[in-house]
């Protein structure tokens, strides 16, 4: 067996468009420039409607690492199939799923173009080839899942609002004897930091506000939850 058992490879940061038909429907595309408050890559996506929301790039970056860097052929099972066994390998009339990776590279390499079809008796593994080669082979099944309807929903919680535009921060609290805390937080007309609500001679740190906005500006969602808030989630108590 001659058959070269690596995919196609490419860099992410070469990645410039993911494109996803089938079984699931997107497209991504990635920004000329990065994020100006960030510095990161900014994806965005230019399908379905409505355009232009921001993907979570580190999610995304991981699933192309996985197929452009990872990734190699388990096992060859049919190397010139007919078009017959391309329908029982689940690629005609149309693949389960395609990924069509296309690159920022100049000349006649422009794309990466995977196909998967059905899962095989083993249920750890699905049929898939490249565009290009007849081959058909198995890949683990984790890889057609990582595309099938990821979470790309953007995890950076303030994107829309740059530490630097803050004018203004207002903080509640409540101690553990039950008294409330409140503190207000302004920008005085040289832009520095001043206490406008707060305890008799509590005087405020400048630097400590801005590291606090700092860190609120870069803070990323770990998950979501599913559905509507519910009362264990605790945003029906005010003092919660």
């Amino acid at each position: 067996d001659m058959l070269d058992p690596s995919l196609p490879t490419f860099g992410t940061e070469a990645a410039a468009t993911v494109t996803v038909t089938g079984d699931s429907t997107y497209t991504v595309a990635r920004d000329d420039k990065p994020d100006p408050s960030t510095k990161e890559v900014l994806w965005r996506f230019t399908a379905p409607e409505p355009k232009g929301r921001v993907a979570d790039a580190k999610t995304l970056e991981g699933m192309l690492q996985l197929l452009g860097t990872t990734q190699s052929v388990t096992r060859f099972v049919d190397e010139n199939p007919d078009a017959g066994k391309l329908a029982e390998y689940g690629f005609a009339p149309a693949p389960r799923l395609k990924v069509v990776v296309g690159l920022r590279a100049d000349g006649p390499d422009k794309e990466r173009v995977y196909e998967f079809g059905k899962d095989t008796s083993d249920p750890n593994l699905v049929f898939a080839r490249v565009a290009g080669k007849a081959a058909v082979f198995t890949l683990p099944r984790l890889v057609l899942d990582r595309f099938v309807n990821p979470d790309l929903r953007d995890r950076l919680v303030f994107r829309a609002v740059p530490a630097a535009a803050v004018n203004k921060v207002e903080l509640r609290g409540w101690g553990d004897a039950g008294f409330v805390t409140e503190l207000t937080f302004e920008k005085n007309k040289d832009g520095a930091w001043q206490a406008t609500k707060a305890p008799p001679g509590y005087a405020v740190d400048p630097a400590k506000v801005n590291a606090f906005l700092d860190l609120l500006s870069r803070e990323r969602a770990k998950g979501f939850e599913k559905g509507p808030v519910e009362r264990k989630h605790g945003f029906g108590d005010p003092k919660t």
